[in-house]
């Protein structure tokens, strides 16, 4: 009863592959499909890959990140700040790492504090002066304005005190020969004969009577 092919339950090798195949067959739908895994070293990335759940993974590797009980990621370091180079509270705290307020109570004189000395005023470029002696002149090289330098120096030439300057006087001079240029006598010779003596005598005439009273 126990030979192959007899009616005692006793399946061939041919039955027993064919009925594998058509279970296989059957139950072809109910097979899980593989999962798209990511690939950190994260908890939910490795437990994907090894086909369990979050908590399972962690109970088996507590320190993965992810994890409750995992430490947490050292964080990443920040690009270095750029501070200016001046030597005033706001650079300085900059470049110390603080705000201007914690470094001015450490360095209350650090120029931009509030209790910090201002700082000295630039020097100013030096003036051009011209180097005659005369108000407007001698009033630059002093730093005074011209009526300043007038009330110590009232004697001094452009100041109003009734003191003529050199070139005004020549103006003058220049402007009174130029309005008497007419009463001017011609030139005379100077043989004694009548016609030179009665012109020498004639411009002797005109001159007196156009000589201008000098004061």
């Amino acid at each position: 009863p126990n030979t192959v092919g007899c009616s005692s339950g006793v399946i061939s090798v041919a039955d027993e592959a064919k009925e594998e195949s058509r279970e296989a067959s059957e139950q072809w739908w109910w097979r899980p499909r593989p999962r798209a895994c990511c690939r950190a070293m994260t908890a939910d990335c490795l437990s994907c890959s090894a086909g369990v759940s979050k908590a399972q993974y962690c109970r088996w590797y507590p320190n993965t990140v992810g994890c409750s009980s995992a430490p947490a990621p050292a964080p990443t370091p920040s690009a270095p700040r750029a501070c200016c180079r001046a030597f005033t509270a706001a650079c300085m705290s900059c470049v110390n790492g603080q705000t201007e307020e914690e470094y001015c109570r450490e360095n209350p004189n650090t120029v931009g504090c509030s209790s910090a000395p201002a700082p000295a005023p630039t020097p100013s470029a030096p003036r051009a002066c011209c180097r005659a002696f005369t108000a407007a002149c001698m009033s630059c090289v002093n730093g005074q304005t011209e009526e300043e330098y007038c009330r110590e120096n009232p004697n001094t030439v452009g100041c109003s005190s009734g003191v003529i300057s050199v070139a005004d006087e020549a103006k003058e001079e220049s402007r009174e020969a130029s309005e008497q240029w007419w009463w001017r006598p011609k030139a005379c010779c100077r043989a004694f004969t009548a016609a030179c003596m009665s012109c020498q005598a004639g411009r002797h005439r005109l001159r007196r009577a156009h000589q201008p009273v000098r004061r």
